[in-house]
């Protein structure tokens, strides 16, 4: 079975995300989308789901365009990161996101749902989304700090604001 890339979004908070297609495709279809478009529906979870679930966004809220995951609202276990339902192969996306102390995730693209897995990460590259200071003071693991490709990369700088600012992401995926 053929998989498709998936953006996957893992954000403690996520404001202002807007995404250009290089090579649109809808899941179903070859409809190209040009230019930029706004992936956000007017403060609901519309065009989302939970990874490998369909159902409720246990843990998330969207207020004011924001989505925000809380832990203490999920009572269930299993992974809750957020996946767009539409597939997306070569992608450039801005947002910005926050994280509170302490906090750790991350943005991946590719993720496969097949129920082999039992977590996006399992499947796909990360860039990593944490609160800066966990690794700030640790060289040898900045390829596991804040914008690093986790594991593989670590930043050309470190420029992250600290937990409880706002920081941007402007990323390009070319997977020709």
């Amino acid at each position: 079975m053929k998989s498709f890339p998936r953006l996957l979004l893992c954000l403690s908070l996520l404001a202002a995300l807007s995404f250009k297609n290089q090579t649109p495709q809808k899941k179903d279809s070859k409809k190209v989308i040009p230019d930029w478009q706004n992936i956000l529906t007017s403060n609901t979870f519309k065009g989302w789901h939970i990874y490998q679930n369909d159902g409720i966004k246990a843990g998330w809220t969207v207020e004011n365009e924001v989505f925000a995951f809380n832990s203490d609202l999920v009572k269930a276990q299993g992974d809750k990161s957020l996946i767009t339902d539409e597939t997306f192969t070569n992608f450039e996306i801005k947002f910005e996101r926050m994280v509170s102390e302490e906090s750790n995730s991350g943005f991946m693209w590719g993720v496969n749902e097949e129920k082999t897995y039992e977590f996006p990460y399992e499947t796909s590259p990360e860039i990593q989304i944490i609160d800066p200071q966990i690794y700030l003071e640790d060289e040898k693991n900045h390829n596991r700090t804040s914008g690093a490709l986790y594991d593989m990369e670590s930043p050309s700088s470190l420029v992250t604001l600290p937990a409880g600012q706002w920081n941007s992401f402007h990323i390009t995926i070319n997977q020709r």
